[in-house]
């Protein structure tokens, strides 16, 4: 398999993935985004992680 077609295959199966995970997790995301606009106008989200998922925290925060 050539790189460009390669490259093109991991585009296409990362929009594939995509595609599948908002049909199953379309109410949960809804909600989830509902919450955290409420805790916006409270003025307070926290988050927190350990290892990579604290750098997830971090880049969430910024």
């Amino acid at each position: 398999m050539s790189l460009s077609n390669r490259i093109k295959q991991h585009f296409t199966s990362s929009i594939e993935t995509q595609t599948k995970t908002i049909t199953s997790l379309e109410s949960q995301i809804i909600t989830a985004g509902q919450l955290m606009a409420t805790c916006l106008q409270q003025h307070k989200i926290l988050s927190c992680g350990n290892g990579g998922s604290a750098a997830q925290s971090q880049h969430f925060a910024a």
